[in-house]
Parts: C-alpha cells; structure tokens; sequence
C-alpha cells in the first residue's frame, strides 16, 4: 500500500495540471500484477477508466475492453472485443 500511497500523491498533483491545460486523464492498470486495493486507490483519480481482460467465448478465451467511467464525456458501456490484425 506504501506505493500506492506515493503514486496516489504524484498522481493528485500531475492530474490537475493537465485537467488546466485540457487533457482527460486516463488510467490503464494491469489488475493481474498489482493488488487490488492499489488499483482501486491510483483508479480512482482519473478522469477515466479502461479495463481490458480475458473473457472465455465459444471461440475460447478472447481479450475485452470495457470503459468503467470517463467523466463528462460520452461512450458505450459494451464490452468491445480485441482482436489483433493479421
């Protein structure tokens, strides 16, 4: 949680420098290698949030993106699946 911590308080001062110069803010955490408390504390603070995960299908497991929030803007809350270009 320590690391946490100081993320948390770098990330507090760095969002709203850019939220003052326009930027949304977004976060992409890896869940699988950070605990889930940590995600929770540092996801928090942006303005965004997108997960990607492994969803099983008939076609077998398939990686999904989902938006979980983005303030003050529009978007679909449907899981869109990815699929790398060959």
């Amino acid at each position: 949680m320590h690391h946490a911590v100081q993320t948390r308080r770098w990330i507090n001062a760095l969002v709203p420098e850019l939220k003052s110069r326009g930027f949304t803010t977004l976060a992409v955490i890896d869940s699988e290698i950070h605990p889930q408390q940590e995600v929770r504390a540092i996801a928090g603070v942006f303005d965004g949030e997108i997960t990607i995960y492994k969803k099983g299908t008939d076609k077998g497991l398939e990686k999904v993106l989902k938006i979980e929030k983005m303030t003050n803007q529009e978007y679909s809350d449907k899981e869109l699946p990815l699929r790398r270009e060959t």
